[in-house]
């Protein structure tokens, strides 16, 4: 209905009409005049929980969590047994970094949805917020709950497989994997995780073929854009295992294209570096590293990655000072010592006359 013909109505009947619109609108995606709406609705009737839960999951779809908090503790203040109001603070805390007041949140709703797909969501996300602490061996038993109640659904699976594999558990994250593609195969993330637990067990060849499939699923648009890369960048390290290292540089390549400028770009080019490292291509490799280094200064793998190229080509000064830097920035860096070490040596070979000044560095 149109502003004029809603005007005519009683307050309740005004508020009711409002309230419908405004679900429209949010059901269409049209968030403002939703959020128009249901503030009409607020200032005509506001003791309905359902409504600031509605406005709360407006306000959280429009960026606005700090308010869409407030709507959700305005429902729950005025009715302390809606579930879904706990379950919606939980996600917008969880959403904002507030992991612990998220758990208490989604334990909340726990405690109040009837067993059933509900529940199940819950027990979800509340082993997201405790993967994201850290707490793995609870946030499993919160993933196993969820599959409890509802065997179907793909997501818990797959959220199961990404907290295994992060505990080192390869063989049962493929498994959940498994399980996730089986109950949905159009999943591009699970076939790409799934390679990366099958590449840490060694099969390399495997795991190509998950990258394979998760590479012709990702569309190339911007919401998956660094999916796709690091996809093309897994493959591409699968590919320098079995020693395809020219088309693990494709891969590499494909991956520098793609993404944004930051850390996992940094990564593609000290693997491309890698790659070309491995084919004697030494100058190739430098220049990567040097690329890598100017999207992550403090990437101290990159700098230990160049300092051993240089002592290849008997650039020692050089190697000196990568290395050198490697280990500031880790030091229990062992392959930066140890090249360090070989470099120093090198250079008391060259410079007797300075063998005491290399052996203290060396040391």
């Amino acid at each position: 209905p149109a502003d004029d013909q809603v005007q005519g109505l009683e307050a309740e009947a005004k508020a009711g009409t409002y309230l419908r619109r405004a679900n429209t609108y949010y059901d269409l995606g049209d968030l403002e005049p939703a959020l128009a709406d249901y503030d009409r609705v607020v200032a005509l009737n506001g003791q309905e929980s359902k409504v600031f839960n509605n406005r709360g999951l407006a306000r959280a779809d429009h960026g606005d969590l700090d308010g869409a908090i407030k709507d959700y503790s305005q429902s729950i203040a005025l009715n302390p047994q809606d579930a879904w109001a706990y379950y919606n603070r939980g996600l917008a805390r969880a959403e904002r970094g507030d992991l612990e007041d998220a758990i208490v949140d989604y334990s909340q709703a726990i405690a109040l949805f009837p067993d059933g797909r509900d529940k199940a969501t819950a027990y979800n996300n509340r082993g997201n917020a405790r993967t994201s602490q850290g707490d793995l061996e609870a946030a499993i038993a919160d993933y196993d709950r969820a599959i409890a109640l509802n065997p179907r659904d793909a997501t818990a699976y797959y959220n199961r497989g990404n907290a295994r594999k992060a505990e080192n558990d390869l063989a049962a994250a493929v498994a959940d994997y498994d399980q996730a593609i089986a109950l949905n195969p159009d999943d591009a993330t699970a076939f790409n995780n799934r390679g990366n637990a099958l590449y840490n067990l060694g099969n390399a060849e495997a795991a190509i073929l998950d990258y394979d499939q998760a590479i012709a699923m990702f569309p190339e648009d911007a919401a998956t854009t660094v999916n796709r890369a690091t996809a093309f960048n897994n493959r591409g390290l699968a590919r320098s295992c079995l020693g395809e290292l020219g088309a693990a540089i494709a891969d590499y390549s494909e991956a520098i294209r793609i993404l944004p400028a930051g850390d996992e770009k940094a990564a593609a080019y000290n693997n491309r570096g890698q790659a070309y490292a491995s084919l004697g291509d030494m100058a190739a490799a430098v220049a990567d590293y040097d690329q890598a280094l100017d999207h992550n200064p403090q990437y101290a793998t990159a700098y230990g990655n160049r300092g051993n190229v240089l002592y290849a080509q008997d650039k020692l000064d050089q190697a000196y000072a990568a290395c050198s830097r490697a280990i500031e920035l880790m030091p229990n860096f062992t392959s930066a010592h140890h090249d360090l070490a070989l470099v120093c040596e090198a250079q008391m070979k060259k410079k007797p006359e300075r063998a005491d000044d290399w052996c203290r560095r060396a040391l």
